[in-house]
């Protein structure tokens, strides 16, 4: 049985970056070997070759105190710091329990356009309100040190962290580059780096994201560029259900269910729900955690309908619903293979579907855990692709419209879908095309009856 380890804010981190680092947690032992499914596993620095930069964006994860030393020169050193990381087109992570040094860039950072992902523990209770562009929060330390250490491709320590040597060995097995500010006791080696100041930091960071950009690299959990075991890997690494930010409101998601803040056709998706929504009959279709369905509830839908196949993203989205309190004569789910589930009297009802089906055509065998559905769509003919289109037009309202999101990842079936919209005598088109310069693009179609 694994003793989980609570480490308070102004203790040391090492337990809990070893327990990141193996993905689990330990008792009274230091940190030894990496678990084959932690973070190690996932977060070398060893070159993607030939992935060209593809969309992606370096990130820092910055390690902040309470306890910075705080002065006018300091304090504009750290807003230069945090405009550069986001005029660079860098993104920040930082704990959410947002103090010191690490508010001052991130604040200064979001005030330009950057990108800041927080990470918290549940039972700080953070309201994320407009501190992050991404926020997610977990139960336990190594949950979310695993998460800040995953996420960074270099990591910079402010003024007040103590950091001993066990603790740098135990950063080192991460095999990314470590700043750390104004403590000239620090062991200098391959991956361990002393900045006098924030502004040595900042020539370092970015001395080291060049050369990571020139030598073709992106993070191994890039999602864009991973293949569907790639994906279900890197989500079952989550045992427990952790908290996430999408479209304003923090949802729960299980363990083994899509987490729709970590794919950018979902995000989209809910962005668009939340403009397109109000006073519509609203169908959420491969719901996961029901993520767009509930956007499209809070931007004022009339009522929701929501359906997925994996019985736990069901239950997942009506614990979401339940929790957020949203009225249950208002918005439904239902355990539904596409449609098979949706009741009858939602034929012609609907104004506006959204559908994110898998985007890769292969079959499943049938020993496939469900959260694999979300990434197959079992074949093209009698998939789920053919068995959407086939049926959708049914439930759809005279003038009701479909938004759904696709990818070039599988150029096959993406041929198959266009080829099935023409097929099933849909009306269509590219209703949104992004990162057409990454290493698979995001596509909302937008769909009607002719």
């Amino acid at each position: 049985m694994v003793e989980v380890i609570k480490i308070g804010a102004n203790q040391r981190f090492s337990r809990c970056f070893a327990a990141a680092v193996g993905g689990k947690t330990f008792s009274n032992s230091r940190f030894s070997t990496i678990s084959s499914v932690g973070v190690a596993c996932v977060s070398t620095v060893a070159l993607q070759q030939g992935a060209g930069k593809y969309g992606y964006k370096p990130r820092v994860t910055i390690f902040g105190s309470s306890s910075d030393i705080v002065n006018p020169r300091t304090i504009a050193c750290a807003e230069r710091f945090g405009r550069e990381l986001a005029q660079s087109k860098y993104a920040i992570n930082v704990n959410g329990n947002l103090s010191g040094l690490a508010k001052v860039i991130s604040k200064a950072s979001l005030e330009i356009g950057g990108e800041v992902f927080g990470v918290a523990l549940k039972e700080e209770n953070i309201i994320p309100g407009k501190q992050f562009t991404e926020f997610e929060a977990y139960t336990y330390d190594y949950e979310m040190w695993r998460r800040l250490l995953e996420l960074g491709d270099i990591f910079v320590f402010l003024p007040g962290i103590k950091i001993d040597n066990d603790d740098l060995e135990v950063l080192r097995q991460t095999n990314k580059k470590q700043i750390f500010i104004g403590d000239q006791t620090i062991k200098h080696d391959t991956e361990t780096i002393v900045a006098r100041d924030l502004e040595g930091a900042l020539d370092q960071v970015k001395k080291h994201f060049a050369y990571l950009e020139e030598s073709n690299y992106h993070s191994p959990i890039y999602y864009p560029a991973l293949d569907p075991k790639a994906y279900y890997d890197h989500i079952m690494q989550n045992t427990n259900s952790y908290e996430m930010l999408y479209e304003n409101t923090m949802l729960t998601v299980f363990p083994g269910v899509f987490p729709s803040n970590r794919f950018r056709s979902s995000k989209a998706m809910g962005k668009l729900a939340s403009e397109v929504c109000q006073g519509k009959v609203v169908a959420d279709i491969c719901c996961g955690l029901g993520s767009i369905g509930i956007a499209a509830y809070n931007a004022g839908a009339k009522h929701v309908v929501l359906g997925d196949i994996n019985p736990d993203a069901v239950e997942n989205t009506q614990y979401n619903i339940d929790k957020l309190g949203l009225n249950p004569s208002n918005i439904k789910v239902y355990k539904s293979n596409v449609f098979s589930g949706i009741p009858d009297e939602y034929k012609g009802k609907i104004d506006v579907m959204f559908c994110s089906p898998p985007f890769f055509k292969e079959k499943l065998t049938g020993d496939e855990e469900l959260l694999m559905h979300a990434f197959l769509a079992d074949g093209k003919e009698g998939g789920v692709i053919d068995r959407f289109l086939r049926s959708a037009k049914d439930y759809l309202a005279p003038d009701g419209v479909i938004y759904l999101t696709f990818s070039n990842k599988d150029q096959e079936h993406l041929q198959f879908l266009e080829d099935s919209l023409t097929k099933y005598g849909y009306k269509w088109e590219l209703k949104l095309i992004k990162n057409r310069d990454a290493i698979s693009d995001t596509r909302i179609y937008r769909i009607s009856c002719k």
